[in-house]
């Protein structure tokens, strides 16, 4: 989606919040047809995936509205925004731990990626309605090849891109791992049994904490990693 959206200078070439608005309605609509079309696992994750596209048309358009609100206090006000996009993330796991769709064992699931869905689809109508770009708001930016190169060959820009994917690959295996850890924990500190541990975090792991961390272990000692 971050390619695409590149590619065709959609953030310069569209309002900002006219690209973020079909963007969260786009992803809404590919998150609601996995469990209204009710397929197998194949168009499921063809369905996520185009999700996931779609909010390359979210995430970007999102911090260049809000730049254009900020002068002095830029990094406020993106701090704010991926704080924001944290806790949006972070939102369907406390659907799943509140009692709002049922409960004993895991909660309906489907119920959840619609409640999200509608969620998306209000911010897209919000956005619409009620934001607009801000006094420091520049002139679009032309396209140019050049740029792509420069990401590798300018020193600072290339560093900071390093940076940040490294910071992707920690940030998503925390959460991946998150919730092993932390329902492991509850369950030893006898807060709960294993399934309202599963009912709360939306996640029952499938292997004990102590063989997990041993067989991970055991992965990089095999490769001369650890």
């Amino acid at each position: 989606g971050a390619l695409f959206s590149a590619l065709f200078n959609l953030a310069d070439r569209l309002k900002a919040r006219y690209l973020f608005a079909a963007s969260a309605l786009a992803g809404s609509i590919f998150n609601a047809a996995i469990p209204l079309l009710d397929t197998g696992p194949e168009t499921a994750i063809a369905l996520r995936m185009l999700t996931g596209v779609s909010l390359a048309g979210v995430y970007p358009p999102g911090m260049k509205i809000m730049a254009t609100w900020c002068g002095k206090d830029r990094g406020l006000g993106i701090g704010l925004l991926v704080g924001a996009l944290a806790l949006g993330s972070a939102l369907p796991h406390l659907l799943n731990g509140i009692p709002l769709f049922g409960s004993g064992g895991m909660p309906p699931w489907r119920m959840v990626l619609l409640a999200t869905s509608i969620m998306a689809a209000c911010g897209g109508l919000i956005t619409i309605l009620f934001v607009k770009s801000g006094p420091l708001e520049g002139p679009p930016a032309p396209f140019n090849w050049r740029f792509a190169a420069k990401a590798f060959t300018h020193a600072p820009t290339r560093l900071a891109n390093f940076g940040y994917l490294g910071h992707m690959w920690e940030l998503y295996a925390m959460w991946a791992w998150f919730f092993a850890f932390f329902g492991d924990s509850l369950v030893r500190e006898g807060f709960m049994d294993t399934n309202r541990a599963a009912q709360m975090l939306g996640f029952k792991a499938q292997t004990p904490l102590k063989e997990g961390v041993r067989e991970t272990v055991h992965w990089y000692r095999e490769r001369n990693l650890l």
